[in-house]
């Protein structure tokens, strides 16, 4: 039986509006395994990240004004303007709240190859099985690890 399971551990330290988003995004990952719902699984672990950097980015602008990107990010939230992954991720990088490595390259790659072809190019089939599916779930658990010790080292936690 294979699930998403995020550390309760590391759970327990999130804020409670930000947890609850992340835990009803696991759960329905969870139910998603049952019906092979692998596209599904792999727009829902990336909205787990990107709902997490987008949060500690929002805390981060408040604490150290004056970085561009993360101001980009934070006016597209105001004004509920679509922000690209890409955009996320290397700002979060740029700002030490994710790890710049093999491991957040692929699982980005494989979020956005998910994303993009089932949005922007319909008709073209995704090719996603288990093994690819393993692959972004066990990303996502040491990322969503990585996001929460960063943002600690950055005095973003409580």
């Amino acid at each position: 039986d294979k699930k998403l399971i995020l550390k309760e551990n590391i759970l327990t330290k999130f804020p409670k509006e930000i947890k609850e988003i992340i835990l009803d995004d696991v759960d329905e990952i969870n139910r998603c395994f049952g019906v092979e719902a692998w596209k599904s699984i792999c727009m829902l672990a990336g909205r787990i990240v990107e709902s997490s950097l987008l949060y500690y980015i929002e805390l981060f602008d408040k604490k150290n004004p004056g970085n561009s990107n993360v101001r980009n990010i934070t006016g597209k939230i105001q004004r509920h303007q679509q922000i690209g992954y890409d955009l996320i991720t290397d700002t979060s990088q740029e700002i030490g709240l994710i790890n710049e490595n093999e491991l957040t390259k692929n699982f980005s790659d494989l979020i956005i190859s998910c994303r993009h072809p089932s949005v922007h190019f319909r008709g073209k089939k995704i090719v996603l099985n288990d093994k690819k599916i393993a692959t972004i779930i066990n990303s996502v658990e040491i990322i969503f690890e990585d996001i929460y010790e960063n943002a600690r080292k950055l005095n973003l936690t409580k």
